[in-house]
């Protein structure tokens, strides 16, 4: 993938009860795969709002990987780093 990383994000709120597992789990998938690069956005500030709406993004958590890859909730960890597995790195 000439050495471009694989975009991550999650989109939470404060008030999202699953969003806390969620974040935990982008931030792990970060730690242990170099090719990816993970964001947070929370819908809490405007422009987090912004960039969800831009996204099409209706309920959190949601992550989106690479160049559109929807996960709704909280994903299995198999089934998130499938999902970036997809994109183009071995991720295994």
């Amino acid at each position: 993938m000439n050495g471009e990383k694989v975009p991550v994000k999650v989109f939470t709120h404060p008030t999202c009860t699953s969003c806390k597992a969620a974040i935990q789990m982008v931030e792990r998938l970060a730690r242990d795969y170099p090719e990816v690069s993970a964001t947070v956005v929370s819908l809490a500030s405007a422009a987090g709002r912004e960039e969800a709406r831009r996204e099409d993004i209706l309920s959190v958590p949601t992550i989106l990987v690479g160049r559109g890859r929807r996960l709704v909730g909280v994903p299995r960890w198999e089934e998130l780093v499938a999902a970036v597995e997809a994109e183009g790195p071995a991720v295994s």
